[in-house]
């Protein structure tokens, strides 16, 4: 089996051999974030020299069938195992498996003798309904991406046949069939820890998501904010409209959801609210590179919003709920704002601050917005922390009885996990001529 060794940000296979990775996803029935990553990191891992294929799942066909062989789906396991016989890879990255692919891959990867990392994007393996913890939406699990509302009746049998599921996936040991989890923050990794998984905690590693942002250029800043995302209670769509139906400042809405109608009926009546519907790509991005800031007020645990990233990527400040990832992500009058989760007067009352704040304090925040982002998100930082999870999980392969440590292992080619867990001793080190805004600014702020 191939070891890969990483010096001086160049890949080096041994034996010539190029190693082989087969990425496995299940794409949602709406395209979201985790989608992203999932082609972006396959598309990173081809420029450094690694041989990718990708086994790709989806929960829009034959969606029902797939529901209810969520347990265990023959045909994937199958369709899993023809991949592995072509492909011969020397690992499978699994990014998600709910629910089409289910945990029959797992059982195919592991019957096959090949190792498995996986990237737990969200909580659905110890909240088995999903993420929401905003009682107005039930999100069921149709795959986690159709995401439509169903009503409490609807979404009884739905929740109990998840929750059946879990247990079955639980105290049969699935769970112990992956070598490496991924999570995104520290956050996600306490929470995990909280519960059975604390019995395989040396296999818990934390490395962030990225995103391509090498065509950036800053534009001219306008002074309307943003929101970009699902439009459901979950995300906070409620609150933002709650609060800007007291502001005088304007408010632009990107996105679609259960809560479309609602968003159109506060336009409707607001001049300073704009829906402008779903948008692609290349249109988000310039609007966040001309907002005065971006506003995620999520009240579900995030795994690593990739919105927040393409914020930073385009020098976009953040102002956002201040739990889950979003506390670690942001700091306060740094790169963005918190703000208490779910209080209309708080976010009110930042936004506000932010707007009074003078023009040399807000492209101050902006740098450093910009800053976050290349220190800690772009694709060849996060493209070698992954190869250097992946090298750890070869030679602990190849060495039999050898197991991770939690706090660090010695260098060479293998992980340093100071280094996967960004663990910097608290410090926030900062390049020259970047700082956080004054303490005038924080004084004024904190009234």
């Amino acid at each position: 089996m191939n070891v890969i060794i990483y010096q001086t940000e160049s890949l080096q296979v041994l034996n010539n051999n190029i190693v082989k990775i087969l990425l496995v996803h299940t794409y949602y029935a709406q395209r979201g974030g985790e989608d992203l990553v999932f082609e972006t990191e396959a598309k990173q891992l081809s420029k450094e020299g690694v041989e990718v294929q990708n086994l790709a799942f989806t929960n829009e066909k034959r969606k029902y069938l797939s529901f209810l062989l969520y347990p265990f789906n023959v045909f994937s396991f199958f369709l899993m195992l023809k991949k592995i016989r072509k492909f011969k890879p020397d690992m499978v990255h699994v990014h998600n498996w709910h629910f089409a692919a289910s945990a029959a891959i797992l059982v195919a990867a592991k019957v096959s003798g090949i190792p498995v990392v996986q990237t737990l994007h969200n909580y659905r393996l110890i909240h088995p309904e999903g993420v929401s913890s905003h009682k107005k939406d039930s999100h069921v699990a149709n795959g986690g991406g159709n995401r439509t509302t169903l009503s409490a009746a609807d979404a009884i049998l739905p929740k109990l046949w998840i929750r059946f599921v879990a247990a079955i996936h639980r105290h049969s040991g699935a769970w112990k069939m992956v070598d490496r989890y991924i999570v995104l923050n520290p956050a996600a990794k306490r929470n995990f820890m909280a519960t059975h998984f604390r019995n395989v905690a040396d296999r818990f590693v934390i490395k962030s998501n990225f995103i391509d942002s090498t065509a950036y250029k800053p534009a001219q800043r306008k002074k309307y904010f943003l929101y970009v995302g699902r439009l459901s209670s979950d995300k906070g769509v409620d609150i933002i409209l709650s609060a800007f139906e007291n502001l005088p400042y304007e408010l632009r809405i990107i996105g679609d959801g259960p809560l479309r109608r609602q968003v159109e009926l506060a336009s409707g009546k607001r001049k300073n609210i704009k829906y402008l519907g779903f948008q692609k790509f290349e249109f988000i991005k310039e609007a966040m590179s001309e907002c005065a800031a971006l506003i995620f007020p999520s009240v579900s645990d995030e795994g690593m919003p990739m919105t927040i990233l393409e914020a930073f990527s385009c020098g976009a400040p953040v102002i956002t709920s201040k739990f889950s990832a979003m506390e670690t992500m942001i700091e306060d009058l740094y790169n963005g704002m918190h703000f208490i989760k779910g209080d209309i007067n708080d976010l009110s009352t930042r936004i506000t601050n932010y707007h009074n704040l003078s023009e040399e304090e807000k492209k101050l925040m902006r740098d450093n917005a910009r800053y976050t982002y290349e220190k800690n998100y772009t694709p060849a930082g996060n493209i070698k922390q992954l190869l250097l999870i992946y090298s750890d999980v070869f030679h602990e392969k190849s060495t039999p009885g050898r197991h991770l440590v939690p706090g660090g292992l010695h260098r060479g080619n293998h992980v340093d996990h100071n280094e996967i867990d960004g663990n910097t001793n608290g410090k926030n080190t900062l390049p020259v001529g970047v700082s956080d805004v004054s303490k005038t600014a924080k004084n004024q702020m904190a009234n």
